[in-house]
């Protein structure tokens, strides 16, 4: 992550760099940023597998950004505020639209820069469209805007 940090003070001075740009997205990138959806609730195997990182990049988070104690941070406060959800699986059908193949239901959406977490967006993927609950990401990353970048994407 030093070198991305290092590059971004070399194009900083360009105030409309993008994190495309900042990345480098080409068959030649040494970058590769990569995004995963998993279900929440009830939590796939994929989420399980990732939970104990995940929950670290939300403690980093809250801690640096919202100034959260690491108390108000642990692992049960943070399955039940992002990963535990009213939302049934197998919900009825109320659109003449097809179901997406991941179905209806809770996710994250992570996102993964040379195979490491660096961000997630919770999501709510709904009959009507996909309801955004809320993005954290590794605070030292702050400086790519990757809020910014996931309501755009």
């Amino acid at each position: 992550m030093s070198l991305l940090i290092k590059r971004y003070n070399r194009l900083s001075n360009n105030s409309s760099t993008t994190l495309e740009q900042l990345l480098q997205f080409n068959e030649n990138s040494s970058n590769k940023l990569e995004f995963r959806l998993v279900r929440s609730y009830p939590p796939s195997t994929e989420f399980t597998q990732t939970l104990t990182e995940s929950h670290s990049v939300y403690k980093r988070y809250q801690m640096a950004i919202h100034h959260d104690t690491e108390s108000e941070c642990t692992l049960s406060q943070f399955k039940r505020f992002l990963c535990q959800s009213s939302l049934l699986k197998d919900s009825p059908r109320v659109s003449s639209e097809p179901t997406p193949s991941c179905g209806y239901g809770c996710f994250h959406l992570q996102y993964y820069l040379n195979k490491k977490l660096i961000a997630c967006s919770v999501i709510d993927i709904l009959p009507g469209g996909i309801s955004a609950v809320y993005f954290y990401y590794e605070p030292d990353l702050g400086f790519l805007k990757l809020g910014v970048y996931s309501a755009l994407k």
